[in-house]
């Protein structure tokens, strides 16, 4: 299930409708949807047990899956076809920056989840410390 849904993106392209006849389709939006979750999942992964359940994470979860969306979305409109990239609100923006400035202080550490943080284990080769920095 993805972190956000259709209607998180489309609050990004106020007065836009994601229609068969437009450059980006409802079925486009839940597609890079999916594939945004994925990817987000795969940092997560390394530091977290999964699924996210908690509401506080899934709301942060869900600012950063839809900003990466609209981002998309914005490089897909950005073509010149599309009128609605010539408003100031959407030329202006940088939403995929913003959603990987927060994926990447989750990634550090720099902010946390509730959700339950995976156990640290030391890296052993043979039953023993094999003597990486980390280990030693």
């Amino acid at each position: 299930m993805a972190y956000c849904t259709v209607s998180d993106v489309q609050a990004f392209f106020q007065n836009y409708q994601f229609g068969a006849d437009e450059p980006v389709s409802s079925v486009k939006v839940n597609s890079l949807m999916e594939e945004w979750t994925a990817r987000i999942d795969s940092v997560l992964r390394m530091r977290y047990v999964l699924p996210i359940t908690e509401a506080s994470d899934l709301s942060l979860l869900k600012q950063i899956c839809s900003k990466y969306v609209a981002g998309d979305i914005d490089g897909i409109m950005n073509d010149g076809k599309s009128s609605y990239m010539q408003k100031p609100e959407a030329r202006n923006r940088d939403l995929k920056d913003e959603a990987n400035t927060l994926l990447e202080e989750l990634r550090m550490g720099q902010i946390s989840l509730i959700t339950p943080r995976l156990p640290i284990t030391k890296l052993t080769v043979g039953g023993k410390r094999h003597g990486c920095k980390g280990c030693l």
